[in-house]
């Protein structure tokens, strides 16, 4: 798109720009978290110490944040200045390291065994409030190699954990390149509820769309061949986004900040302690060595 002739990029661009929609009431998702007998100190905290519905209302809330903050031009600039696309991906990279290492750094199984059981509910609790983006993460997370061989961990986890794994195998899985949570989104969204879409999946298919040449093989070096394949297909692609970032713009995503709970875990969040993958191979190596 960016090396389009501007003759034949501002029609394109215009017609998307037309389609003029009315501005929805706002939405309020989240009450503040009012606990009395919570008193969290910054920097005196983990992921124990907080409850499920904490963590996945406020990172849902920071990634609904960074979400709506991305712009169309970043949809189309590949490889360029994309400062809110990248925060994104980094954002979700980075809470699925942290699900790796708050596993792998436990000795114990049966700590192991409750830091899994717990992510599962987080998983549940981003399902409910429609973040695939988060659900996914964590998902990952739980999928990679340091957590995946931990056998011995899984099996001992609650019979109601494992039925909910089970379960969520089905729902999250990569058939048909993750046909289930895009039908899943695409639904919700489509009921006019807010939904925080599945971040690295919108950048792999943005990614091989801008693979494809603006311009097809001409005989002619004076004539220009429009490819309206890959046009279509950014098109169709930006309107999804655009639809994923408009059911998102009326929720009140600020009200939140005079919170002081909220924003001490927010501030947490985005600083996730984590480790490289190096040594959570080494960690998870010595988790089950002596059961």
């Amino acid at each position: 798109m960016d090396e389009l002739h501007q003759d034949f990029k501002k029609p394109l661009l215009a017609k998307i720009n037309n389609v003029k929609l009315k501005p929805l009431p706002t939405l309020y998702l989240f009450e503040p978290f009012r606990d009395s007998k919570l008193k969290l100190e910054p920097g005196k905290f983990g992921f124990l110490d907080l409850k499920t519905r904490q963590i996945a209302e406020q990172w849902t809330i920071l990634d609904m944040r960074n979400f709506v903050a991305i712009s169309r031009n970043e949809y189309t600039q590949l490889d360029k200045n994309t400062p809110n696309w990248d925060k994104m991906l980094k954002r979700g990279a980075l809470l699925s390291r942290w699900v790796a290492s708050e596993i792998v750094q436990n000795s114990q199984t049966s700590k192991r065994v409750e830091v899994v059981r717990r992510f599962i509910n987080v998983i549940m609790r981003f399902l409910e409030y429609n973040n695939f983006n988060g659900a996914m993460c964590i998902w990952g997370g739980l999928n990679t190699v340091s957590v995946h061989r931990l056998v011995k961990t899984k099996k001992r986890l609650p019979k109601q954990t494992s039925e909910i794994w089970a379960a969520l195998e089905k729902k999250l899985s990569e058939e048909n390149n993750f046909s289930s949570v895009r039908k899943a989104a695409k639904n919700k969204v489509g009921n006019g509820e807010p939904v925080v879409p599945w971040f690295e999946l919108i950048n792999k298919v943005r990614n091989s769309a801008c693979e494809y040449a603006d311009y097809l093989p001409s005989a002619s070096p004076d004539t220009l061949l429009l490819n309206f394949f890959k046009m279509k297909l950014l098109g169709e692609q930006i309107f999804t986004f655009e639809k994923f970032k408009r059911s998102i713009e009326n929720v009140d995503l600020y009200h939140d900040d005079d919170n002081k709970v909220g924003s001490i875990i927010r501030t947490y969040l985005e600083h996730l302690p984590t480790y490289g993958d190096d040594v959570l191979l080494k960690m998870s190596c010595k988790c089950e060595s002596g059961d």
